[in-house]
């Protein structure tokens, strides 16, 4: 039987589990983690996630309509000073200011230049950029890179690589 379900309260089910203190200030969740490595523990049936609880247990509920940040872009980090609410609109204005939207290898600003260049190839844009011709046309669609504002540039519709995508630009 799992440590949670012996457990009188959330609390008390996340402070049976254990996380590891490492050299960035980090106390990692050393236990179950879900597929984006965010630590996961189960209670009553559901699964939570452990920078969550972290926050509730230490610091105080969560905002309704707030999600929990790391200021540490650790996602095992269950560290209360590490933690803070915010909207969800906080933690991707976070993430593009960070650039960190998933594993990427550029930045808004090639991601603007590679929009005002629609009508080029896009291999040549791949290469040029060190990415996949596909990660071009996802840019070039919106499907990827669309945090904060985005803006038509010039025509709503340009042929890029014999597709015709949307062209935005970001505003702020």
């Amino acid at each position: 039987m799992s440590p949670a379900r012996t457990a009188e309260t959330l609390r008390e089910a996340f402070e049976l589990h254990s996380w590891i203190v490492a050299d960035s200030g980090c106390w990692e969740w050393a236990d179950a983690r879900d597929f984006h490595g965010y630590g996961a523990l189960t209670y009553e049936q559901r699964t939570r996630k452990a920078h969550r609880v972290a926050y509730e247990s230490w610091v105080g509920p969560v905002p309704d309509g707030h999600h929990v940040l790391h200021s540490c872009d650790n996602p095992p980090c269950i560290n209360p000073d590490h933690l803070s609410t915010g909207t969800h609109a906080d933690n991707m204005r976070d993430m593009a200011a960070r650039a960190r939207s998933g594993k990427t290898k550029l930045t808004w600003d090639q991601v603007r230049d590679i929009r005002t260049r629609a009508g080029q190839s896009g291999a040549s844009m791949a290469r040029e950029f060190s990415v996949s011709t596909d990660a071009i046309y996802r840019i070039l669609r919106g499907d990827t890179w669309r945090y904060g504002a985005m803006a038509p540039l010039g025509n709503t519709k340009q042929r890029a690589g014999g597709r015709l995508v949307k062209v935005y630009r970001r505003t702020v």
